[in-house]
């Protein structure tokens, strides 16, 4: 593969056109194909060519090539050629090929590209790398032979190009690697791809696939793939046994990809997998024994997910990998993970769990991971109380296991504690009560004991005064729910809502939306907005971090001029990071414009997927319900789960 790299050490040019006068631009109706050339093969037996399709790759010089290279032209316009020659580079073919080669270009072209390679003498130009630069725009169409049958060919590169589907190919016996990077594929077609017995990796990188279909990869032939990559694409579908045939794969990567739900029947035939990278999705469901056939798992990375786990999560999702020695859940919604977590995984060496919504850290979950080596928590919300003392003096302790980055932790509660770093935290100060747990624990006992009977004679008295209890507590609520509620959240916000908007539409939030929230009859809400309520300005990233603090939700006017807001959408990620502890109908999402999801950011997407979003009506009459609706989602849960999918709707 390096002798493609040196094109650098240019020696000779050599440009021909289809017409015999020189500089004529190339004519591509013309029964010769047009090329131009530069040769290195005096040096390293690599060829390095321009070209204006692939119809015009001439198949006689690719029956000693080893290494192919089918590279689109960048940007969207025509290659500009080659660096100049490098006279200093001390680099300069025999006086018999520099003789040769000026006889050659004297001459008018030939008839076809294989007759002028001929009078190379190819006892010295063997061509075993060739490179080939497509100077054309739109699909490639390849022909049926011209990947067949090619006995030395080992490696095969094609990216930068436009297909639906890759190319036919087959009966390459020597076949190794191939990289089908950046080529807009939209289709996992393998129909034409046969006998690729000794092919042990495949690259699908940043390609547009948007679903792997059943067994797409068992008639290819592939006994002996061990590597495939299908990162980058916008996959969101993967049929039961879409990787059957493949009984030799070690690294399958799905990483950057759409995919929700993960179960058994999509990976029940991955074996012999031992890295499986699934990060970067939109992940929200993992069935149980989902991985219960990888028994030879060793790094899963699932990292940058929607995934919700807590104490009652359980072990049962990471069932059959026994073998794993690393779990990557870095950035997902993450509580607590379960606690028998270590009978699952016994030889578990690596756990990352940074930026999750973790708040305490189970003692009892540490000491289940006996083979644990290293865990990595920084990011999360930890609540510096008596229920985490323990960490505190496990931190500064040489154990057998390393906490990462443990002195840039931070307590995030109580509020006072709020951004004190863990290495200079004194646990002293929390005053906890280091009680007789035995004796606590009969204690515990004897009041359990005594809450049931009270509990038991209480359900007596309601069976008997259920109909009077009933209506004093309808009477109660409909006098002092809503009070009590605003009460409660009033102490602890000092904002309703955090306003994120482009500065294109503050029209609105000012003529629009402050009037019916905050200068209408009770209850009023009080948002936060930048221009108003900031102190420094409303570019300084500090006020914007303490205004999401003291705001109970963040609201987004989503339109055209927000996605193109380099400002707006480091602002979602900031209202994604920092929700800590809090629930996921924090986040009300106003449409201004009828955006497609299609143009909406990945990260957009993701944020919105599962909640309901309001849109601002063109016509007047139907305004007052929008203004209705909003007000209801600054007091109301308007999340929505339906079954396994969690999908985007409207209000």
């Amino acid at each position: 593969m390096e002798g493609r790299y040196f094109v650098v050490f240019l020696l000779v040019q050599m440009t021909f056109f289809c017409s015999k006068t020189v500089g004529q631009e190339c004519n591509t109706q013309g029964a010769s194909p047009c090329v131009f050339c530069q040769d290195l093969s005096s040096y390293h037996g690599s060829l390095s060519c321009i070209i204006e399709h692939v119809a015009s790759i001439p198949k006689c010089l690719l029956s000693e090539v080893t290494s192919l290279d089918i590279l689109g032209r960048q940007d969207g316009r025509p290659s500009q050629g080659y660096p100049d020659i490098l006279p200093a580079s001390g680099l300069t073919p025999p006086t018999r090929k520099r003789a040769q080669l000026q006889h050659i270009l004297q001459q008018d072209p030939p008839d076809d590209n294989c007759t002028f390679f001929a009078q190379f003498d190819p006892g010295n130009y063997t061509i075993s790398a060739l490179v080939l630069y497509l100077n054309s725009s739109g699909t490639a169409d390849f022909p049926q032979d011209l990947l067949d049958d090619l006995p030395v060919l080992k490696h095969l590169m094609i990216e930068g190009l436009q297909m639906a589907t890759p190319p036919p190919m087959k009966e390459l016996r020597s076949l190794k690697t191939i990289s089908m990077k950046n080529n807009a594929i939209q289709t996992l077609n393998l129909t034409n791809v046969k006998d690729l017995a000794e092919v042990t990796s495949i690259k699908f990188t940043g390609n547009a696939l948007e679903r792997i279909p059943f067994l797409a990869f068992a008639k290819s032939t592939l006994a002996k793939l061990e590597d495939l990559m299908l990162d980058s694409n916008k996959i969101s579908v993967i049929h039961e046994d879409a990787f059957g045939g493949l009984p030799s794969l070690k690294v399958l990567d799905l990483n950057g990809n759409m995919i929700q739900v993960l179960n058994k029947a999509i990976l029940h035939q991955l074996e012999k997998v031992e890295k499986l990278n699934l990060s970067n999705n939109a992940i929200h469901t993992l069935e149980a024994e989902t991985f219960a056939e990888m028994k030879d798992l060793h790094v899963l990375d699932l990292s940058q997910n929607n995934m919700t786990f807590t104490s009652e999560t359980s072990a049962s999702l990471f069932t059959g990998p026994e073998n794993l020695t690393s779990l990557y859940l870095a950035q997902n919604w993450i509580k607590s993970c379960p606690e028998d977590l270590g009978k699952a995984l016994p030889y578990l060496r690596h756990l990352g769990l940074q930026k999750n919504n973790i708040s305490v850290f189970s003692e009892r979950f540490l000491k289940g991971l006996g083979s644990l080596k290293e865990i990595d928590l920084s990011g999360n919300p930890f609540s510096c109380t008596c229920d985490v003392e323990w960490l505190f003096d496990r931190l500064k302790e040489n154990g057998t296991v390393a906490f990462i980055k443990w002195k840039e932790y931070e307590c995030y509660y109580p509020r006072h504690s709020r951004g004190v770093n863990f290495e200079h935290f004194n646990p002293e100060v929390l005053k906890c009560d280091h009680t007789d747990h035995t004796r606590l624990g009969l204690s515990l006992g004897i009041s359990l004991t005594l809450a049931v009977l009270v509990i038991v004679l209480a359900a007596v008295l309601y069976y008997h005064c259920r109909w009077r209890v009933k209506y004093g507590w309808f009477v109660l609520c409909g006098k002092k729910g809503e009070q009590v509620e605003q009460k409660v959240e009033d102490e602890y916000f000092k904002y309703e809502a955090f306003l994120s908007y482009c500065s294109n539409d503050r029209w609105w939030v000012i003529d629009e939306l402050l009037p019916k929230v905050e200068n209408c009859p009770p209850p009023t809400y009080k948002m936060c907005l930048d221009i108003r309520d900031f102190e420094d300005g409303p570019k300084d990233q500090n006020n914007i971090i303490a205004a999401m603090d003291e705001s109970r939700k963040t609201m987004f006017v989503i339109s055209s001029s927000f996605l193109r807001s380099k400002r707006c959408l480091w602002e979602l990620e900031m209202s994604r990071n920092k929700r800590y502890g809090k629930s996921r109908d924090d986040l009300i999402f106003v449409l201004l414009e009828d955006v497609p999801q299609a143009k909406m950011p990945k990260l957009l997407q993701k944020v919105m997927m599962g909640r309901k979003y309001l849109r601002w009506p063109e016509d007047p009459r139907q305004r007052d319900a929008f203004w209705q609706c909003l007000r209801e989602s600054f007091k109301t849960n308007i999340f929505k789960r339906q079954g396994n999918r969690i999908e985007m709707q409207q209000v």
